[in-house]
């Protein structure tokens, strides 16, 4: 059976026309990044809405330059592929998951929901538990987000759902619309987000590309006054030891370990490994930003800093995790590692290890608020933890190997030993028309390189086997 979703439909017209992502973007106004996401599958626009008219208008317009008239007219070309939206059946248990995270965030009973909807308390609740597929999902989809809309009035269910949507691909347009009351665009971003379909690791690895794309270091380094930072030498201090317990003793064990490290002139390298749940961190925006002063005040200090990742970790928070170091590899000081086939599936295990501190704690695995913090400056514990650290340092394969402008002539020499390795040719290069400042060239599962080709051009070297597929698949693409 032909694939008839509206993906499909729209990559039909790019073909048939010769376009790239980027020529149909700059036809249409709509972002190539969001174009490609239109393309791969990973969202889909709203039938009634602007995007798929600029879609339509910016078709017929490259079809005219082509001299391709028939079948191109601006309206034939909206609603053939409005037609493909309505085909295009939402995941039912993505829709079923979703629909239950939204009720529990905003305290919307089955009851309240039901009755907007007209429909029996007791079928809705079989719609959520599984028990029921209804044929129309798209319709719920849109009753049931109406009916939020009209919630975000009141300023705590506006926060509520904006927390829900926090790390997701629509929280910018959300809080866009929360704060201008626009409740129809609410509603419409709620109905894209209950019926899209689940497209796992590839949004969250376009999403990765996509910030290292538009992130600017020297933007970034201005934003943070590092170049202005003063790291002070803290003043000589007893040794001391001190246990923290739950999620905020969690937050201030971290910061205690990165303050000892960055304040004292005797550091030099720190290695830090967590399997720890990290959602919990990376969704305060106050803790993360003392938390990026004090690795930046760190790196400041001049101390190279091996980060281990767990990449067994569920794939989205793991490039949840990357995303946010992105950054701090771009200094150089930063070496990014990976374990494999080591986690614990009971336990979670956090060792971080510095010249001057350490840092250790465990948890029951999914019970990480109930976890133990031990942080110590005393000599026997700081010791005793770098040899731990350097064991589990040595169990380890690089992530990725940065090159920085001042590494040119070592990337280069990298480079000529792949191509007289690989031979000429071997090399695929990934989404050409996806990205602004950087190319991507991967030799198959085993190597990606991205080149960031604006200042300051950086190289990065990525060998994660699950990562450089992943970014693989991303796309279709062409030999180099």
């Amino acid at each position: 059976m032909a694939d008839e979703s509206f993906s499909a439909r729209l990559n039909d017209y790019c073909i048939r026309i010769g376009c790239t992502s980027k020529a149909l973007a700059d036809a249409s106004g709509v972002s190539a990044s969001a174009v490609s996401r239109y393309r791969s599958g990973g969202r889909v626009p709203h039938a009634d809405g602007e995007v798929l008219q600029k879609l339509a208008v910016g078709i017929a317009l490259l079809a005219r330059q082509q001299n391709l008239l028939e079948g191109f007219d601006e309206v034939e070309v909206h609603e053939y592929l409005a037609e493909g939206i309505s085909l295009q059946r939402p995941n039912v248990e993505s829709f079923r998951l979703r629909l239950n995270d939204l009720m529990q965030s905003l305290n919307i009973t089955n009851v309240e929901l039901a009755r907007h909807a007209h429909v029996d308390p007791s079928f809705l609740s079989r719609i959520r538990n599984g028990q029921r597929t209804p044929t129309n999902l798209g319709e719920y989809a849109r009753t049931f987000s109406v009916f939020v809309a009209r919630r975000v009035g009141d300023p705590a269910m506006a926060e509520r759902l904006a927390e829900l949507f926090s790390q997701n691909e629509f929280e910018k347009d959300l809080l866009d619309a929360i704060g201008q009351q626009n409740h129809d665009e609410v509603a419409r971003i709620v109905e894209s987000w209950l019926s899209q379909e689940e497209s796992g690791g590839a949004v969250k690895v376009e999403q990765f590309l996509e910030r290292l794309d538009e992130f600017d270091l020297n933007a970034y380094i201005k934003t943070i006054h590092y170049d202005e930072l003063h790291v002070p030498t803290a003043p000589v201090v007893l040794p001391q030891s001190k246990s923290y317990y739950g999620l905020d003793g969690m937050r201030e064990a971290e910061l205690e370990f990165l303050k000892c490290t960055a304040t004292s002139r005797h550091s030099r390298e720190a290695i830090m490994f967590s399997d720890m749940e990290m959602t919990d961190l990376v969704g305060d925006g106050d803790f993360m930003k003392k938390y990026a002063m004090s690795v930046a005040a760190m790196l400041k200090r001049g101390v190279i800093l091996n980060v281990i990742h767990d990449v067994t970790r569920p794939f989205d928070e793991m490039m949840m995790g990357l995303e946010g170091w992105i950054p701090l590899y771009m200094t150089g000081q930063v070496r990014p590692y990976y374990l494999t086939g080591l986690r614990d599936g009971v336990f979670g295990h956090l060792c971080n290890s510095s010249d001057v501190a350490s840092l250790e704690a465990e948890c029951i695995r999914g019970h990480h608020e109930d976890g133990r913090y031990l942080f110590s400056s005393r000599r026997e514990d700081v010791e005793y933890m770098r040899r731990r650290a350097h064991q589990l340092l040595a169990h380890a394969e690089p992530l990725m190997k940065i090159y920085r402008e001042t590494d040119a002539v070592r990337f280069e020499h990298f480079m000529q030993e792949e191509r007289e390795r690989r031979h000429t040719g071997d090399g695929i290069r990934i989404g050409e028309d996806m990205f602004s400042n950087m190319s991507i060239v991967s030799y198959g599962d085993e190597q990606v390189v991205i080149l960031k080709e604006n200042d300051p051009k950086i190289a990065f070297v990525i060998y994660h086997p699950t990562l450089c597929s992943a970014i693989r698949n991303l796309r279709p693409y062409v030999n180099s």
